[in-house]
């Protein structure tokens, strides 16, 4: 019908469907190994995490843009900060005091293989390839 979508829009549509499909799947992990109900549980633990760092991102993007910084150096420092906080996570999920993951091993290893890094690498191959 003549539209397109435009750098914002596409971006939009690719986190919107990254964190649906997150969810999506998180879910039926859950449903799959028979712990239902610390899906509730693991939901709102998540969205707040996220909830903190929808806060640090946007502090972090009125800096990046409206303050002269020098973004070759910068990009060091993005780099490390968000792999600190996936890592992070990560490590947030597995020693929470709810024990929010399951309690085998490797289900944790099938949650953040699956669910943690697959969907990331998917969200930056959709965004910058």
């Amino acid at each position: 019908m003549g539209y397109q979508l435009n750098k914002f829009g596409y971006t939009l549509l690719a986190v919107l469907f990254f964190y649906l499909m997150k969810s999506t799947l998180g879910f039926l992990f859950y449903q799959s190994i028979g712990d239902g109900k610390k899906w509730t549980i693991f939901y709102f633990t998540s969205t707040k995490f996220y909830f903190i760092l929808s806060f640090l991102l946007i502090i972090l993007c009125v800096a990046h843009y409206y303050f002269p910084i020098d973004r070759n150096k910068m990009f060091l420092y993005y780099l490390c900060f968000f792999s600190f906080v996936f890592i992070f996570k990560v490590f947030f999920y597995l020693f929470h005091k709810n024990k929010i993951l399951p309690e085998k091993w490797y289900y944790k290893f099938l949650y953040i293989c699956t669910l943690q890094i697959a969907p990331l690498l998917l969200l930056w191959k959709l965004l910058f390839f």
